[in-house]
């Protein structure tokens, strides 16, 4: 009944599946009726047989009937007609007790049928949480992502044409025959009998049970495979079914494109559906992300697929992309080109610019405005990277926000220290320590300058041939380039590794070739031991010299007047006013020239490095100062 009368025929397909659920509940419930009406009708007669037969009066009328039968032997007809009595009452009561427990049986089954069938009417249509509303709620959200989607996203934009997409629906469903009824022949109905265990007498019991089977043809080949659809869950109905449905449109996944579409809507019969005013229409939606000034390069990508057997789509994506050009202002046609596409539905125009400086990005122009009105404390919270956070108390002393290339010097402080230190008492004349500056001709006659990092070893110190170990020098910047102290402190402080190294036997010419195939790790501790080595050599040559100064003395009259001084702390004393005194000169005589040199050109990286530097030594007098003041 719910199949038609024949389950494969596809041209009757829709009639032999339409109405059948509603008209076999309506025959289910009538046949429920009906057997309710019988077994009652069986029970009734079999009571009211019972009583008027009473059923007593023959059972007594069958005894007397057998005491007389002993007396007299004429009387065995009555007590054989009186038994036979009792047998037909029995035999009646037998076969309407059977009759009516028929009825009950068939009254289950029925029962169980209409369970099972309403069940599916639920699952199927008219359960809220249904196949039917769910593939419906689907559907409706699709359509609410398209509606949306053009406010969500100012610079793309979904299309939404329901007459084409109705027109190609159409091909693909009745183009090559009636694909709806073709689905619904593979929707198979089937009952199928099986056991219930009863809850009173924990016997087993026969029921029937309806379900409900999809074909699924699969991809190559033309085996078929059931699916069973369980009443549950609903969304795995769904999916078995939308999934028998998609295999129709397996090819319009493979022949149609956003291509296709454009060339129909714009197919030039009018100004406003030219491939010219869809190129307007791109350039509407495709405004950069960030707005800048100053001198860029642009450039014009068109990303889309496109079918190399059509020369018309072809000439059809040039135009446009010719039209966008010119409204991007893209004079080389190098700089504007198409780029094919694996995405068959989506066509994507990137407008892009090139070589535009930071500075000329107005949001970050807005920003940096912003970020500079922030107090200090509250810029540190705005920071992740540990070297954006330690630039903070710098820039706030400078009143100046500095070259990201600059801050990153500071990722570890401790490692900068030790690189302006090393900077502040370097040597470059011979013999050299330190970070120094240092020039030489290459095998080529040619002079090259570099700064390089000289540490000598320890007194006494061999290699592990047992010779004396050699100074040894780093090159921390690339003798093909012009020297810089920026790319010098990045190698030392960032954490590169010097790709230039020499090695310098004292009393002798000899030197390796540089090696720029190996990084050489900087040996940090000897570093700061040859710092160490400097810093008392400065501090004797200034007390011999006295050139200590006139805080040198206010400090020794200090510590002699609170008879402080003495063999173990006027030394250490000296040693912190002589540092005090170099970075003093240093400032006055090498950093304020320098930076008021370069006060014209605030924007440069050596500007700001010196700027850096000049607040860094800065601090570490205030230290100093400090130290010096415990003594005192």
């Amino acid at each position: 009944m719910l199949n038609g009368e024949a389950a494969d025929d596809v041209e009757h397909a829709i009639i032999n599946r339409a109405g059948k659920l509603g008209h076999l509940q309506a025959m289910l419930k009538t046949m429920a009726g009906q057997l309710d009406i019988a077994r009652q009708g069986i029970e009734n007669a079999r009571i009211t047989r019972q009583r008027n037969a009473n059923r007593g009066d023959m059972e007594k009328q069958r005894t007397r009937s057998y005491d007389e039968m002993k007396k007299r032997a004429d009387r065995q007809g009555a007590y054989l007609a009186a038994c036979q009595s009792l047998l037909t009452l029995d035999r009646w009561d037998i076969a309407a007790r059977t009759a009516s427990e028929a009825a009950t049986a068939m009254h289950e089954y029925v029962a169980r049928m209409q369970e099972s069938l309403d069940a599916w009417v639920k699952a199927l249509a008219t359960d809220a949480q249904g196949v039917f509303a769910t593939v419906l709620r689907r559907q409706r959200s699709i359509q609410s992502d398209r509606h949306s989607v053009d406010a969500l996203h100012q610079v793309r934009h979904v299309v939404n044409d329901q007459d084409y997409e109705n027109r190609r629906y159409q091909y693909y469903v009745t183009g090559s025959g009636d694909m709806v009824a073709e689905v619904l022949k593979d929707l198979v109905w089937e009952v199928s009998r099986d056991q219930l265990r009863d809850p009173k007498t924990r016997e087993l019991r026969p029921f029937l049970n309806i379900g409900l089977k999809i074909r699924k043809v699969q991809a190559g080949d033309t085996t078929q495979q059931d699916l069973s659809l369980a009443p549950e869950p609903v969304s795995s109905n769904a999916d078995r079914l939308l999934h028998r449905c998609r295999q129709i449109f397996k090819a319009a996944r493979e022949t149609e494109s956003i291509s296709a579409y454009l060339m129909d809507k714009y197919d030039g019969t009018t100004p406003q559906t030219s491939p010219e005013a869809l190129a307007e229409e791109i350039f509407r939606k495709n405004e950069p992300l960030l707005q800048h000034g100053g001198a860029n390069i642009s450039q014009n990508y068109l990303c889309v697929y496109k079918d190399r057997t059509l020369e018309r789509q072809e000439q059809f994506l040039n135009r446009i992309l010719r039209e966008l050009a010119g409204q991007s202002n893209v004079t080389q046609a190098r700089a504007a080109q198409i780029v094919d596409s694996v995405d068959r539905f989506r066509l994507t125009f990137i407008y892009h610019h090139d070589v535009i400086e930071l500075e000329q990005v107005h949001a970050y122009q807005e920003a940096r405005v912003k970020y500079g009105d922030l107090p200090s404390e509250r810029r540190q919270l705005h920071h992740v990277f540990a070297a954006e956070r330690n630039i903070v108390p710098y820039e706030k002393r400078l009143s100046k926000i500095l070259s990201h290339r600059i801050v990153l010097l500071l990722e570890d402080p401790d490692l900068f220290n030790l690189a302006v230190l090393s900077w502040l008492y370097r040597r470059s004349e011979e013999p050299a320590t330190l970070l120094n500056e240092y020039s030489y001709d290459d095998e080529h006659g040619q002079r090259r300058t570099v700064w390089r990092l000289t540490v000598k070893p320890e007194a006494g110190e061999f290699d592990t041939m047992g010779a004396i170990k050699p100074t040894e020098h780093y090159f921390l910047t690339n003798p093909e380039n012009p020297p810089s102290l920026v790319d010098a402190l990045e190698t030392f402080s960032v954490g590169k590794k010097a790709q230039w190294y020499q090695v310098a036997i004292e009393g002798s010419d000899v030197q390796s070739a540089p090696n720029a195939q190996q990084g050489w790790a900087i040996p940090y501790e000897q570093v700061r031991n040859n710092l160490r080595w400097s810093q008392e050599d400065d501090c004797t040559m200034r007390v011999e010299q006295e050139r200590l100064g006139k805080d040198a003395v206010e400090f020794q009259g200090k510590l002699q007047a609170t008879r402080k001084a003495s063999e173990a702390n006027l030394p250490a004393v000296q040693l912190l006013v002589a540092q005090f005194e170099k970075i003093k000169e240093t400032i006055e005589q090498h950093l304020d020239p320098t930076i008021k040199s370069l006060a014209n050109e605030p924007h440069t990286l050596d500007y700001s490095l010196y700027l850096l530097i000049r607040e860094h030594l800065k601090l570490r007098q205030e230290q100093l100062r400090r130290d010096i003041n415990r003594y005192g």
